[in-house]
C-alpha cells in the first residue's frame, strides 16, 4: 500500500477522534433534523474509521476491497518460499466496507465481539442519514451517542490507546455514557437470569424426583423461536440446554458509484425452553458468557446437516 501501516493507523485514529469530539459536542438532545443527520454521519465515521484502524494495525492489506486475492496470492507464495511474477498494486483505491471492517476487527480481538450489535446500529443510522436523509428522534440521538461511545471506548483499548487521549475534554461525558449504557443493559439481563433461575428452582422443589424426568422431557419439547441459524449452550439460569439464534441480515453501502450489499449474522439472543429465560442479543452479550457459540461455526454445522440430508434423500 502507499503508506506504512503505522501511518494508516494514525490517520484513521486521528480522523475518528475528530468525528467523536464533534459528535459529543453536538450532544443528543435539542437537535434539529439536519443536525441529527450530522450526528449520525459523525458517529458512523467514528465506528468505521476505528474498525479500519484495527485492521491496519494488524496488516494494512486487510483494508483493501478488490485486491484481496492478489494479497492472498502473495501470502500463499511466501509460505512456499516463492515470489509472485508481478507485484500486487500498492495504491489503495477502495477500502473494505464498514460492516465487514467491524466484523473482521472483532475476529482480530475478542473484546470487540460484544460491541458488534452496537456498531451495526450506528452504521445503519449513518447509512440512513447519508443516503436517505432520514433524521433521528431525540431518543434515537441519545442511544446513538451511547452506542458510539461504547464501541469507540472498546476499540481504543484494542488499539492500546488511553481514553484520555481519544476523548480529551469529552472524557467525563463519554465515560458516563459508557458506564450508564452498559450497566443498564447488564442489570436488566442479570435480573432476567435471576428471575428465571428462581422460577426454575421453585418448580423443581414442587415436583417429586420420580416425576421430574418426565417434566423435563415435556419442557424441552417446547417449540423454539424461528431463526436462520441456531446453536445450543448451557442456560445461565437453569444450566439446561438453551438455544442461541441468529438472523441473516443484509445492509447496503454506497461504493464506487453503486450500492453494495453485504450480509452478516445478527445475534437474536438466547431462549431456554426449560426455565423460560429470554435474552435479546444485546442482553446476552452484556452478561459476557464465556461459551457463547460462534455463528459461523453454527452455520457450517447446519450446512453439514443439510448435506447429510440431501445424500440420504438422493
Amino acid at each position: 500500500m502507499g503508506t506504512e501501516p503505522s501511518s494508516d493507523v494514525e490517520r484513521l485514529y486521528d480522523a475518528a477522534r475528530f468525528h467523536a469530539h464533534a459528535a459529543m459536542s453536538l450532544g443528543g438532545t435539542g437537535l434539529s433534523e439536519h443536525a441529527s443527520l450530522d450526528l449520525a454521519t459523525r458517529c458512523g465515521s467514528v465506528v468505521e474509521l476505528l474498525a479500519k484502524a484495527v485492521l491496519a494495525a494488524c496488516d494494512a492489506r486487510l483494508l483493501t476491497k478488490n485486491d484481496a486475492h492478489h494479497h492472498l496470492l502473495d501470502l500463499a507464495l511466501n509460505a512456499r518460499g516463492q515470489s509472485p511474477a508481478v507485484a500486487a498494486a500498492t495504491k489503495l483505491k477502495t477500502s473494505v466496507d464498514a460492516s465487514i471492517a467491524v466484523r473482521v476487527a472483532a475476529r482480530i480481538d475478542q473484546r470487540l465481539i460484544d460491541t458488534t450489535a452496537r456498531a451495526d446500529r450506528v452504521l445503519r443510522a449513518r447509512n440512513a442519514a447519508v443516503h436517505m436523509a432520514i433524521p433521528l428522534t431525540a431518543t434515537q440521538c441519545t442511544a446513538l451517542l451511547d452506542d458510539m461511545a461504547v464501541v469507540a471506548s472498546s476499540t481504543v483499548a484494542v488499539l492500546r490507546r488511553t481514553p484520555a487521549d481519544f476523548w480529551a475534554d469529552h472524557l467525563s461525558a463519554a465515560t458516563a455514557r459508557v458506564a450508564t449504557s452498559t450497566t443498564k443493559v447488564r442489570a436488566v439481563a442479570e435480573g432476567k437470569v435471576a428471575k428465571a433461575g428462581d422460577a426454575f428452582r421453585r418448580l423443581r422443589a414442587q415436583v417429586g424426583d420420580q416425576a421430574w424426568d418426565g417434566v423435563l422431557t415435556v419442557l424441552r419439547r417446547r417449540p423454539a423461536h424461528a431463526s436462520d441459524v441456531e446453536a445450543s449452550m448451557q442456560c445461565p439460569a437453569c444450566l439446561d440446554d438453551a438455544q442461541v439464534s441468529w438472523t441473516a441480515e443484509a445492509d447496503a453501502d454506497w461504493s464506487d458509484g453503486e450500492i453494495v450489499m453485504y450480509g452478516y449474522w445478527a445475534l437474536d439472543g438466547l431462549s431456554c425452553p426449560v426455565c423460560g429465560l429470554e435474552l435479546d442479543g444485546e442482553e446476552l452479550e452484556a452478561i459476557d458468557l464465556p461459551d457463547l457459540p460462534d455463528p459461523g461455526d453454527a452455520a457450517a454445522e447446519m450446512d453439514d446437516h443439510f448435506d447429510d440430508w440431501r445424500e440420504y434423500a438422493d
